[in-house]
């Protein structure tokens, strides 16, 4: 007897995908969640019953200021990032998501209120995505799946706890340095004045720190 099938929840917006890249995508999120404590079938089936696969178009926006975080977002591939609006109404960066990483708007997304940062795709994301009570409910009925959750939130306490310290003490060099160690391809993934605006510089100024000459 074959072993059955799961079914997957794909929305129209990913209905071009083949089903060998939906099964690829739910394995790699599981093998990442596996790195931090084993899955279980039920676990499994739960998180594929739960969730969707969705594609979101370059330039389209997953989040809007102003508009309630309802989803969280594992991303399979992509380019992202988040921005606020300061007070002269221009746009800054606050962080970069690619493959591997969750995209969510922190506040807005645990306390289901408007967001003061909106989320970007700048290069076509493929993710799945689950509902915030749909989270809570896997969380509430799987106890491994806390192990799972609390230990893939540290890295990213550790690296927002990182780039608070870089802004109040790192200069623009510091800075640079330290987000090419943290994504080396940065360039290759998003456009300069962008990088310029998560390290709240000139592009002028990156331009010289990126010549040696500044």
């Amino acid at each position: 007897m074959s072993e059955k099938k799961p079914q997957y929840n794909i929305s129209k917006s990913a209905s071009k995908l083949s089903m060998e890249v939906v099964e690829a995508i739910y394995n790699a999120l599981f093998e990442m969640f596996n790195s931090a404590y084993p899955v279980s079938e039920g676990l499994k089936n739960s998180i594929i019953r739960h969730s969707q696969v969705k594609v979101f178009k370059r330039k389209q926006y997953m989040l809007e200021i102003g508009k309630v975080n309802r989803d969280i977002h594992f991303v399979f591939s992509g380019t992202l990032w988040g921005y606020y609006l300061k007070n002269n109404g221009a746009e800054r960066i606050s962080w970069f998501l690619k493959e591997n990483d969750m995209a969510i708007s922190v506040v807005s997304f645990h306390e289901q209120i408007p967001s003061y940062e909106a989320i970007y795709v700048y290069k076509e994301a493929i993710c799945i995505s689950m509902s915030y009570e749909m989270l809570e409910w896997n969380f509430d009925n799987f106890l491994e799946f806390n192990v799972i959750g609390r230990k893939l939130k540290i890295p990213y306490h550790v690296k927002d706890n990182i780039r608070v310290y870089s802004y109040l003490v790192e200069d623009a060099t510091q800075r640079y340095n330290r987000l090419l160690k943290d994504i080396p391809d940065i360039f290759s993934r998003v456009p300069a004045k962008a990088v310029a605006s998560f390290l709240d510089i000139a592009p002028e100024t990156l331009s010289k720190i990126r010549a040696g000459k500044y």
